[in-house]
């Protein structure tokens, strides 16, 4: 009887415990899932973590990567009359070549390729538009290049490239065409060359193309720019701006004057000697210790005026106008200028009269039409070119004499010259307006 009373009791104990069992359980496979989950997110330790296989290079990790074509390829920037090949044809090369080296190696006759990924076979497409990129990059770099090109050549003296073709330099002195002075014989002095070879026509300025329709009929003006020298900014600044139609005349007290002949001839500027002589208003007015005097001896002027013409070589005339003096009182005596003439075409240069109106007797040469530069402001500078534009188309031809370089007389001069072609006027050397003396020569 005790025993099946008792039975129940035990079933009811180990259905609890059973119970109690399997809440344990599952609080237990809960926790372990937990830990497991926050393991796979969180990795094991660092210092228990095993080294992973490095990957697999793809065939194109192989490759050499296509490097930026170097700036020393870029074609230089030359001008139309010097360049015969194509712009494009250097860029092309480095990106072949890249092109060339990309390529995967072609399998020998007879034997299968080896097998690729995927991710192999897909590199090729893919570098090449890198390559493309490259050399898109380099040929960016070459036309960022050109202006700083042109900018070294400017500030090395070199004319502008697009007036390079344009522009015939200068001659050099030519030794057939000097002789040593009688007071020096370091001194060299100008001469007639074998052959009847003239400095007023070998060292003349050329110019080929006036810019106008018609250049046979159209008006002429030439500039001569005096005081070369003074100033070595304000020259080499004229040199370098104005047009190379534009003559120069150099003083002969100039400390420096090779490196500024130098240019001039680069630039194709022709170019005179200055002879200081007398002006009005002397002594308050002085051009100088070896000025021609009207109270010296004729020896001594002589001696004076071949000091003058040994100062540079490479002239094609001479003038009388000197930093903003014209020798007025020298020259007004017909006996003293005379001789000076003798001398001038006895070594085959011509003669520029700074003398407004004033024609020459003995020497091949011009007297010039107007002072563009008195006084030196902007308006009248202008107002005075406009002036010699029309004797220009007055007359066929018409010269004008700036006394000096100032910034604003060659800022002036260069904006009136590059708008005289539209206008149907032709700006020459002072050279191709020398006319021969009128009279023969005593």
């Amino acid at each position: 009887m005790s025993l099946e009373r008792d039975a129940p009791g035990s079933r009811r104990q180990r259905g609890a415990a059973a119970r109690a069992l399997l809440r344990l359980w599952a609080l237990v496979g809960a926790t372990t899932v937990a830990t497991i989950a926050v393991l796979a997110i969180l990795g094991p330790p660092e210092h228990g973590k095993p080294p992973e296989p490095a990957p697999a290079k793809p065939l194109a990790a192989a490759v050499p990567k296509p490097e930026p074509a170097p700036p020393a390829v870029t074609p230089p920037a030359v001008t139309p009359a010097t360049s015969r090949e194509p712009a494009s044809a250097t860029p092309a090369e480095p990106a072949k070549s890249q092109q060339a080296q990309a390529e995967p190696p072609q399998p020998e006759a007879g034997k299968s390729p080896p097998a690729q990924s995927a991710q192999a076979q897909a590199a090729p497409a893919q570098a090449a538009p890198a390559q493309s990129a490259a050399v898109t990059s380099a040929a960016a770099e070459s036309e960022a290049a050109k202006p700083e090109a042109a900018k070294s050549a400017a500030s090395a003296g070199a004319p502008p490239a697009a007036e390079e073709a344009a522009v015939v330099p200068i001659a050099a002195p030519d030794p057939a065409l000097l002789e040593p002075a009688d007071f020096a014989a370091s001194a060299l002095l100008p001469r007639i060359g074998p052959n009847g070879r003239l400095p007023m026509r070998v060292y003349a300025a050329h110019v080929p193309n006036p810019g106008v329709a018609n250049p046979g009929t159209a008006p002429r003006v030439a500039i001569l720019l005096a005081g070369i020298g003074l100033s070595e900014t304000d020259s080499a600044d004229a040199i370098e701006h104005l047009p190379a139609a534009v003559s120069l005349a150099v003083s002969p007290y100039a400390s420096h004057a090779e490196p500024l002949l130098a240019a001039a001839r680069a630039h194709g500027h022709e170019f005179l000697i200055s002879i200081p002589m007398e002006p009005q208003g002397y002594p308050l007015n002085d051009e100088g210790p070896e000025a021609l005097l009207t109270s010296a001896p004729p020896a001594l002027n002589m001696r004076r005026l071949e000091w003058t013409l040994s100062r540079i070589a490479g002239y094609a005339g001479a003038t009388g106008a000197l930093d903003g003096m014209r020798g007025e009182r020298f020259a007004a005596s017909q006996a003293m200028l005379g001789q000076v003439e003798d001398v001038l075409a006895h070594r085959g240069l011509f003669y520029i009269d700074p003398r407004a109106g004033r024609p020459l007797r003995r020497v091949p040469g011009r007297g010039v039409d107007l002072i563009i530069d008195e006084p030196g402001v902007r308006p009248e500078i202008e107002a005075k070119l406009a002036a010699l534009e029309r004797l220009a188309h007055d007359h066929g031809s018409a010269l004008g004499l700036a006394g000096l370089p100032r910034p604003v007389t060659v800022e002036r001069l260069a904006a009136w010259a590059a708008t005289l072609a539209a206008r149907g006027v032709a700006l020459v050397p002072v050279s191709a307006l020398v006319t021969a003396p009128p009279v023969e020569r005593n």
